[in-house]
């Protein structure tokens, strides 16, 4: 499974994410992981960057507003 990208799209997800992230770690620990945020209010994209800044695995890709789920999934093949 060297080859498997997970993208997730988010917007106000702080809450949840850390607990999903360190879930697909476990579970699929070769996979790159892409978190395509949109500007969420409540820190999302600065909360993962912070708690897996070392992470290799785990990219966020930030958005500069709400630009829908359909595009970040979009914005997440592209980077992936």
């Amino acid at each position: 499974m060297d080859n498997t990208a997970i993208i997730i799209p988010t917007y106000n997800a702080s809450h949840e994410i850390i607990d999903l992230l360190d879930r697909i770690k476990k579970t699929v620990p070769k996979a790159i992981i892409f978190v395509v945020d949109d500007n969420s209010p409540d820190g999302t994209a600065n909360l993962i960057i912070e708690r897996y800044s070392k992470a290799k695995n785990i990219k966020v890709i930030q958005r500069k507003g709400k630009n829908g789920r359909g595009s970040a999934v979009l914005a997440g093949f592209k980077e992936a």
